[in-house]
């Protein structure tokens, strides 16, 4: 005989259940993010390189295009607010100005005509692969406090009119070597909405010499280190990148 009883029917989850779904969830998050924060990561790597790379191509192209010392410079936007953790690049050259008589290229940098400023993705940063930071075996051993990595994270790489790489230009008065010197009253520092503190750029006041190869690194993360160890984090995660004399695109990625 078939029971008249009324079958209950389950409306839904019990407080336990949830509890222990919530819990699964929250545990597979845990597992996972690390793996996403370097997929992203990566990402944001790999878009810096590019971006990089193809600013150094740009800066040859015009050295050789218009017989000017050209390059690209790296900085974080210190003179923004809210900017100091974000870079950019941007292809400069030492301008020409023109009178009646002569035209003739200066001693000092500013933006290149026709070029715009390039934000690097993610809070990767460009740094100096230079001996004032990185000795013989490739190792890290410069000053990465926070007072000096300002200077580690300004630097130009520059092309001579023939294309080829060098550290300093000749002054346009005497012809005598002078490091790269910005023009602090150009719009990259000076105006309504300066990107870049002059007073990084130029160093202490008289400008710094050419890079021959960079570094690639999340700041932030490098930051979140103690002072004294983050040149083994440098030494471990930086990508060290020489660029190409010959082309101007930096070597792969190693």
């Amino acid at each position: 005989m078939r029971s008249n009883q009324a079958v209950r029917v389950r409306g839904g989850f019990t407080l336990v259940e949830m509890i222990v779904t919530i819990c699964v969830i929250s545990l597979l998050m845990m597992i996972a993010m690390p793996g996403l924060v370097q997929l992203f990561r990566s990402g944001a790597d790999a878009q810096a390189y590019n971006i990089a790379s193809t600013e150094l191509v740009n800066a040859r192209v015009n050295a050789l295009q218009k017989g000017l010392y050209s390059g690209v410079h790296f900085q974080a936007g210190d003179a923004q607010p809210g900017r100091g953790q974000n870079f950019y690049a941007a292809v400069v050259d030492n301008h020409v100005e023109s009178t009646t008589t002569t035209t003739t290229p200066v001693s000092t940098f500013r933006l290149a005509s026709g070029y715009m400023m390039q934000e690097l993705p993610g809070r990767i940063a460009v740094g100096q692969a230079t001996s004032e930071f990185v000795d013989n075996s490739g190792n890290y051993t410069g000053d990465f406090s926070d007072t000096n990595l300002p200077n580690f994270t300004s630097l130009t790489v520059v092309f001579g009119p023939q294309g080829s790489l060098v550290q300093t230009i000749p002054d346009a008065t005497t012809g005598a070597p002078k490091p790269i010197l910005f023009d602090v009253t150009a719009d990259l520092f000076a105006g309504a909405q300066p990107l870049w503190l002059a007073a990084t750029a130029n160093g202490t006041g008289t400008g710094k010499n050419g890079v021959s190869a960079v570094c690639l690194f999340d700041y932030i993360t490098l930051r979140s280190w103690e002072v004294g160890k983050r040149k083994d984090y440098l030494t471990q995660f930086a990508q060290v990148l020489p660029v190409n004399m010959y082309t101007g695109q930096l070597y792969e990625r190693k």
